[in-house]
């Protein structure tokens, strides 16, 4: 079953999830989402690297942990997208 999710309904949620987003407004918040993206990277490669550091992991293993823990935003996109349908969050 997992690899029929994987190739068929992950894709198939994340294509819906960006087709539904809009940029309107991005331009006058570039600053603020650019600050907010280093500061979101900075802290996950910061604090998995240290905690694979701290367990006794390799550096080169520690920076494999990191990197891969920068696209761990999949849980925030199902919650924004359930709380979009429900009408809990605005549209805007």
């Amino acid at each position: 079953m997992e690899p029929v999710a994987y190739t068929l309904f992950v894709p198939d949620f994340f294509v819906s999830i960006g087709l539904s987003g809009s940029f309107d407004g991005l331009s006058e918040q570039l600053l603020v989402v650019l600050i907010s993206s280093v500061l979101a990277i900075a802290s996950k490669l910061i604090g998995s690297g240290l905690g694979a550091q701290i367990t006794g992991i390799d550096v080169k293993s520690s920076f494999t942990i990191c990197t891969t823990m920068i696209s761990r935003g999949e849980v925030a996109l199902i919650i924004a997208a359930l709380g979009l349908n429900i009408g809990l969050l605005p549209s805007e």
